[in-house]
């Protein structure tokens, strides 16, 4: 998960996977995750398989392959241009994204 969590970061902040609409995390053939930004507004939206990956998610911190030492890479551009918004699904994450004047 924390490596999906970099990707995520990544993808949002337009610095990996500019050119795909989505990306997904697997498990074998068991989808455990997909992160969207739907075309034409300002969320991302993680959806989970079950309750256990979303808060797999909460608690993961971002990590890199063969990287052993905590380094939020991506964490802090992430956490200053979204925001976490409430959803009324245990298994979904929303964020909006902060414009800054």
């Amino acid at each position: 998960m924390a490596r999906f969590k970099h990707e995520v970061f990544g993808y949002v902040l337009d610095r990996l996977h500019t050119h795909i609409k989505s990306l997904y995390l697997y498990h074998g053939y068991t989808r455990l995750a997909r992160a969207i930004v739907p075309a034409g507004t300002n969320y991302l939206e993680l959806t989970f398989c079950n309750m256990d990956y979303a808060k797999q998610w909460d608690c993961a911190e971002e990590q890199l392959d063969g990287v052993n030492v905590e380094v939020p890479w991506l964490y802090r551009h992430f956490a200053h241009s979204w925001n976490h918004i409430a959803c009324d699904s245990e298994h979904k994450r929303i964020y909006q994204r902060i414009y800054m004047k």
